[in-house]
């Protein structure tokens, strides 16, 4: 097709036709295998004690940066607030990213143990069966509930419970009617 000599061509125009290169992302290829949570883990297992010593040198950073005598400078402490601030919330972020890696290791830990115990019971004779997403979720749960037990007792069980039940209870309010609609429709 030949392009009219009256409409303005764009300079983006391919002036020649080539075939455009496409680079290879490996995380994604089929050609680097399948992809193992249980292999990842535990070559990059490092990642999560990194991650560890850094909450540590943030606290220790944290700690420092507030018990420094304060200047008489009105811009020195807004620089020196303004440090600490930064230094709390990279440490917020790094403690919220070992909390997710301890809870993924938990969960991971806790579907292996249900998937052996589902296995032996298969080499007995008991028929297949998979776990629906309802007893996924209370499994994780119960494990998540046993670990606060071990780390805190069953004082933080009760109060991780009385948290969720609050929790439940806004929601429902939050999308049940309120009394002026009842009335307004009626």
């Amino acid at each position: 097709m030949e392009l009219s000599s009256k409409k303005p061509i764009t300079r983006r125009r391919p002036v020649v036709e080539t075939s455009k290169r496409e680079g290879r992302d490996p995380r994604f290829s089929d050609l680097a295998g399948e992809f193992s949570p249980e292999s990842f883990a535990s070559s990059y297992s490092f990642i999560s004690k990194l991650q560890e010593e850094e909450v540590e040198t943030l606290k220790k950073a944290l700690k420092s940066a507030q018990t420094k005598p304060l200047d008489k400078d009105p811009t020195s402490q807004k620089t020196e607030q303004g440090e600490a601030d930064a230094i709390r919330k990279a440490l917020k972020r790094a403690e919220s990213s070992v909390n997710h890696n301890r809870r993924e290791e938990r969960e991971r830990r806790t579907l292996q143990a249900a998937k052996t115990k589902e296995m032996k019971e298969r080499l007995r004779g008991k028929k297949n069966w998979w776990m629906k997403e309802s007893d996924k979720k209370q499994l994780l749960l119960q494990s998540q509930f046993d670990s606060l037990a071990a780390e805190g007792g069953r004082k933080a069980v009760k109060l991780a419970i009385e948290k969720r039940r609050k929790k439940a209870m806004q929601k429902d309010r939050r999308s049940r009617p309120q009394m002026g609609e009842y009335k307004r429709s009626a």
